[in-house]
């Protein structure tokens, strides 16, 4: 069998690269080693209460919208998505045992208006001022990269990263923060200390020019009405190709012509491949092939992650559930990582009169969780959120979900590693997915695009 582009690997990343193959014209084969496609992107509707299904999330649960990739794709395939609900709060963070809401103005860790942040509870007020004392920071003079936690005690204070830093900018990384890249996952803070001087400076103006563009607004978050294993399934009913799973690839090899893709057997050759695949998998499917690029794979570390869907009443919810969840400190010394409230977040997660709450363990501070079993896990969520959110009630139900070595650390250094292995690649090869450009559902729609653009352009050379 000969194809244009062998993609390997059939979640988010290479569903996307076989449609945007698909579209050029290229003769394509898409490998999956398990029995379903859409990787993390899985969604379960549970019936019974009500008359509309629970819908529990096992991996993301929506995607933004100002990186435009996902939610283009989205509009593009003309698939039902919903945008993220308005709710009286945004998001609390438990500080002092108290829950205490994000004042108003304040974007992710940049105070831009002043009297709601003044006003806030939850900082004091040598917090406070040293956060506004942002502005007349001097601007980093060195060159490269840096920590998360580095950046935000250097501009903002110690008191910034302990309450949003770590548990919230950290949080979406599942890392922590004294390791994690500033320039792999929040650069436009460092780039806006360059351009403005001082990173509230720049938010400010920015967030002023934007507001008088007079376009229409995107909601910031976007998701799947039935399930964020939806955005899989509107990819993979486009395809016409050649879609295979259960189809491990067992080697790949690379000769003058092209390449060489063993599944099951058989022997497919394509002129170009898409691997798709997390790091660790990627650097064990390489072997050989690649010992510079492989030898970069494998500096790409993976922790683990895990989530409780639990449901209960209304009724039995003492907490009015009016924000997107919670966020915890590590100061906090709990034993779970954060909260979302699935349904106060997103319609159509639970049917009227019930709410659904997601708990998230496993982080940097939770990793021992993991281990645990179900029943132990469901005990330990219960018992915190009976602290946190005066719940006493027995759930309804619960789900736990656990993805072992399956979140990509972003370590200092990171985009530097992901260019080495990119130059490293033989020809015609392309990496993919959420180990390399971004973890969210829109940097690793726009990761397998780019692949496929790079592969047409070699094609364009080489004609």
């Amino acid at each position: 069998m000969t194809v244009d582009v062998a993609i390997v690997g059939g979640g988010i990343a290479g569903l996307a690269a076989a449609y945007y193959a698909q579209k050029q014209g290229l003769r394509y084969v898409l490998l999956e080693a398990s029995a379903r496609l859409g990787g993390k992107a899985q969604s379960e509707r549970v019936l019974g209460y009500g008359d509309t299904p629970f819908v529990v999330e096992y991996g993301p649960d929506g995607f933004i919208t100002r990186k435009p990739w996902a939610w283009a794709l989205m509009q593009e395939l003309g698939a039902d998505v919903i945008p993220i609900n308005e709710t009286p709060e945004r998001i609390y963070v438990l500080s002092g045992g108290k829950l205490r809401s994000l004042p108003d103005g304040l974007h992710l860790l940049v105070p831009t208006q002043l009297k709601p942040f003044l006003q806030s509870d939850l900082f004091s007020w040598p917090g406070k001022l040293r956060m506004l004392a942002e502005r007349y920071v001097p601007v980093r003079q060195a060159a490269g990269d840096e920590s998360v936690a580095d950046f935000i005690r250097r501009r903002f204070g110690s008191e910034a990263l302990d309450k949003l830093g770590e548990p919230v900018l950290a949080g979406v990384y599942n890392a922590n923060a004294d390791q994690m890249s500033m320039h792999a996952t929040f650069k436009q803070f460092p780039t806006l200390e360059a351009q403005y001087g001082s990173v509230i400076r720049g938010m400010t103006e920015r967030l002023s020019a934007a507001n008088h563009n007079g376009k229409a607004k995107l909601p910031p978050l976007a998701a799947m009405r039935d399930g964020m294993e939806g955005f899989a399934v509107a990819i993979s009913n486009e395809l016409t190709g050649d879609v295979r799973t259960s189809s491990p690839v067992t080697s790949v090899e690379h000769d003058g012509n092209g390449y060489t893709v063993v599944t099951n057997g058989e022997a497919i050759f394509a002129t170009s491949v898409v691997i798709a695949t997390p790091a660790n998998v990627t650097a064990k499917l390489l072997g050989s092939l690649a010992p510079k690029a492989n030898a970069k794979l494998r500096e790409i570390r993976t922790e683990g992650v895990g989530s409780v869907g639990i449901a209960y009443r209304t009724e039995d919810i003492p907490h009015p559930l009016d924000a997107y969840g919670v966020v915890i400190p590590s100061s906090e010394g709990r034993r779970i990582d954060g909260i979302t409230f699935a349904s106060s977040k997103w319609t159509n997660r639970a049917p009227t009169g019930y709410h659904l709450l997601r708990v998230f363990f496993g982080g940097p501070n939770t990793r021992q969780l993991l281990d645990l079993s179900d029943e132990a896990i469901a005990q330990l969520v219960r018992d915190e959120l009976q602290d946190i959110l005066g719940i006493q009630a027995e759930p309804l139900f619960y789900r736990v979900a656990r993805w072992q070595a399956a979140y990509p650390q972003y370590d200092v250094g990171h985009l530097d590693r992901v260019a080495a292995i990119q130059a490293h690649l033989p020809p015609g090869m392309q990496i993919a997915g959420l180990s390399y450009f971004g973890v969210g559902i829109p940097d690793t729609v726009n990761s397998a695009k780019t692949a496929i653009q790079n592969i047409l352009s070699l094609e364009g050379e080489r004609t």
